[in-house]
């Protein structure tokens, strides 16, 4: 399917000139949004990786992104050391939904993350799965850039990013069925929304977050339909409290894709970023280690709405039907989402001196139907690009 396109500068939001490269967050930057239109979406997400090797993930739709009829859901994921997990996913209505302007503090079925000023408060109680942790901020909120990462002044559609809590230390229990046990760990926050179906605008996206000792960094690529003048990077460093720069000009560089065997959705093995702010260089390679998710999810074309909901339907109750499943998603367009657990070599290169980090880091590649396409262009230019001269 074409796409109509965006115009470019609806790509260039995030750093504008004469613009601060970031600010600080208010309390009512992380509450409830609303924008104009039947696409809105927003999420808030939050991730913990306990001392104990288990990861959590959860995140909090009051309109979520990927359903034309834009349901409230939560989803929480719960990764064991063992390779093993529990997967909790439930769609909710309004009346099971509560938030507020002033700050965080959205409720949807028995779950809440509400910010009580010195720390947020994460209470899970979804299927078996069930948490009460408390977040204690130890790097301070921030907006990356105008926190726009996409804008389309004629549509009126827009995208937009704050990540409350880059950093945070996560302390209290976490139960599984009748277990429960003390956690404790470091976490991380942001929050998202907007009012577009954000496959018509990215074909991809690539998003991490490292842990490297003293060094907290969160990148990001979205790559968009529009060309290479659509793509967009994002960078932020900090060491302990102190945000170093944050800024655009960063090369992301996706190296040695592979592709996943039951989705046949292709994703980075190797991830290099470079960022040259001088007096200050970063260099940092990540190396995927393993999958910690994949999730499929319908995105039918159709402009009509009756059509999109019905699509999605089928493609959902196919899937409990696996050869159904795959016919259907033959012919049911659909995107892709995967969690990756890597590790990353992080150096960080500032007046002479130079530090060398391990670090882990949690990554993201959502997949709007466009990577593999995407990567196959990338390998033509550099085959191209490596051709003998005659």
């Amino acid at each position: 399917m074409r796409y109509e396109p965006f115009l470019v500068t609806a790509y260039q939001q995030l750093f504008r000139p004469y613009m601060p490269a970031s600010k600080r967050l208010d309390p009512a930057d992380d509450g409830a949004h609303q924008l104009p239109g039947d696409k809105f979406f927003e999420w808030w997400y939050f991730d913990a990786r306990f001392d104990n090797g288990y990861q959590l993930v959860v995140a909090f739709h009051t309109a979520l992104f990927n359903v034309v009829s834009r349901p409230a859901a939560i989803a929480v994921h719960l990764y064991a050391p063992d390779g093993s997990k529990e997967v909790e996913v439930a769609v909710f209505k309004s009346p099971d939904v509560r938030n507020t302007v002033e700050r965080c503090d959205v409720q949807i079925g028995s779950s809440r993350a509400w910010d009580k000023g010195d720390r947020y408060i994460i209470a899970l109680e979804q299927g078996p799965i069930r948490a009460n942790l408390e977040y204690h901020k130890e790097v301070e909120g921030v907006q990356i850039g105008t926190g726009v990462l996409f804008e389309d002044s004629a549509s009126g559609q827009s995208f937009h990013w704050v990540v409350p809590l880059p950093r945070a230390s996560v302390s209290g229990w976490l139960g599984i069925g009748d277990e429960r046990v003390a956690v404790s760990g470091i976490g991380y926050h942001d929050h998202n929304w907007g009012n577009l179906d954000l496959y018509q605008a990215f074909h991809h996206w690539i998003w991490g977050r490292v842990l490297a000792d003293e060094y907290t960094m969160v990148f990001g690529g979205l790559f968009g339909r529009g060309g290479k003048n659509s793509n967009l990077a994002l960078f932020a460093l900090w060491q302990d409290e102190e945000l170093l720069f944050s800024t655009g000009q960063v090369r992301i560089d996706s190296i040695e894709f592979q592709t996943e065997g039951r989705t046949d959705v292709c994703y980075p093995r190797h991830i290099e970023l470079q960022v040259n702010d001088s007096p200050q260089l970063v260099q940092a390679a990540l190396c995927a280690e393993h999958i910690l998710d994949i999730i499929d999810f319908a995105q039918p074309r159709s402009q009509r709405k009756r059509v999109r909901q019905i699509a999605e339907a089928v493609y959902f109750l196919s899937g409990k039907v696996p050869l159904v499943g795959q016919w259907v998603k033959q012919r049911i367009r659909h995107g892709t989402y995967l969690r990756l657990q890597m590790s990353c070599e992080l150096t960080v290169a500032n007046q002479g001196q130079i530090d060398c980090r391990q670090g882990s880091a949690l990554c993201e590649v959502m997949d709007f139907g466009g990577l593999s396409i995407y990567m196959k262009k990338v390998n033509e230019e550099l085959t191209a690009a490596i051709q003998p001269l005659t």
